[in-house]
């Protein structure tokens, strides 16, 4: 089943979210998505992916927004820490630079990571 956008819905909500991003939430929801986008290239690159560690994974937990709703952070971690960095390492390296579907790679966190729920890591994606 396809999904089509209602242009006319669209086009009446804009007006509102123009004015939005003039806002200082807007401004300080910009700078985190930037200071995301910088996490994710400095320690999520094709090169450095093998270094990840448990204070890189620690601080992916606190930028994503997918995780804002969770109180016990350190559980999480601790969830997926269970499943081994090593584990964890390829996860992310099928996750951002995998030849399969996307969907197959957001299967693959799933089904190797604790805890590793899609919608958490398609924030991580969504730069």
């Amino acid at each position: 089943m396809v999904n089509y956008i209602n242009m006319d819905s669209l086009r009446s909500l804009m007006p509102g979210f123009r004015k939005y991003l003039t806002t200082p939430e807007a401004a300080q929801e910009q700078e985190e998505r930037k200071a995301k986008d910088e996490f994710l290239a400095t320690h999520f690159s094709e090169e450095r992916i093998g270094e990840l560690d448990e204070g890189i994974l620690r601080e992916l937990i606190h930028r994503l927004w997918a995780f804002n709703a969770w109180t016990n952070k350190e559980y999480l971690l601790e969830e997926m820490l269970r499943s081994g960095l090593p584990t964890i390492r390829e996860a992310f390296r099928q996750l951002f630079y995998g030849q399969e579907d996307i969907a197959k790679r957001f299967d693959y966190v799933k089904n190797h990571v604790r805890d590793g729920r899609r919608g958490y890591f398609r924030d991580a994606i969504s730069s």
